[in-house]
């Protein structure tokens, strides 16, 4: 961020600023955490909220926190964990996940999507 700069849809580059990013968490007490962190940082600025809260909204860079590895470590269902909407996490172990339900199938389908590509987008992958 610091030092950073991006250009908009309009063509016009200039610098990064705190309000153009967002952090997105699955937990409101995750959400708190990371509040207190980024205000501990002076980057009080950064916007920080659940996916519910951010629903429609964009910005140049956003990063997803991650609240969970691995489907054993899940603290709700995966259907949750996988919602279209729950795009919150990113680790490679989610990918290998056992689905049961076809709907389950379909989330863990489209975490794998999104992860072929972020990969493909991604420059060196």
């Amino acid at each position: 961020m610091r030092g950073g700069s991006w250009t908009g849809r309009d063509g016009v580059t200039r610098p990064l600023e705190g309000t153009d990013f967002m952090v997105v968490a699955p937990y409101n007490i995750q959400v708190r955490q990371l509040r207190q962190t980024l205000r501990a940082a002076g980057l009080a600025n950064v916007p920080v909220g659940t996916v519910d809260k951010f629903q429609g909204r964009e910005a140049p860079v956003v990063f997803d926190s991650m609240a969970t590895s691995s489907a054993e470590d899940v603290p709700r269902t995966l259907d949750f964990l996988f919602s279209r909407n729950r795009l919150n996490v990113a680790s490679p172990r989610l990918l290998e996940s056992r689905a049961r339900p076809i709907e389950q199938m379909r989330l863990i389908n489209a975490l794998c999507r999104f992860a072929e590509m972020a990969a493909v987008s991604t420059p060196g992958h």
